[in-house]
């Protein structure tokens, strides 16, 4: 799946993942390497919740997120800050743009605003 040039959101220190009604992981862009560590084929597969579910630090855990969403069908995008760890376990805050896409699955689009 591409979107936008990989190297524009390299630049602009933008994450874009792309997660199933599962939550697994189906597309990260080449920027998570950049700002997590991870090479992008390695986080494919893997569970988006289990990446950044780093503690009581985060607004929303992951069931209520997700029971949220389920309740308001209506809704088609949400903003949401949380904590990842990067490959070499420090931690990142990312500002995070869910969209649901017409196939039902979910686009991340992640700002790291870490200080």
């Amino acid at each position: 799946m591409k979107l936008v040039d990989d190297s524009l959101l390299e630049k602009l220190n933008t994450l874009v993942v792309l997660i199933d009604q599962k939550g697994r992981i189906q597309h990260t862009g080449n920027s998570v390497k950049k700002i997590l560590g991870y090479e992008p084929f390695a986080l494919h597969g893997i569970s988006w919740w289990r990446l950044v579910e780093t503690g009581e630090n985060n607004p929303l855990s992951s069931p209520e997120l997700k029971m949220f969403l389920s309740r308001h069908s209506e809704i088609n995008s949400i903003s949401f800050e949380r904590e990842v760890k990067t490959t070499s376990g420090e931690s990142r805050w990312i500002n995070w743009n869910m969209l649901k896409t017409p196939e039902h699955q979910f686009m991340l689009i992640g700002n790291d605003i870490t200080s």
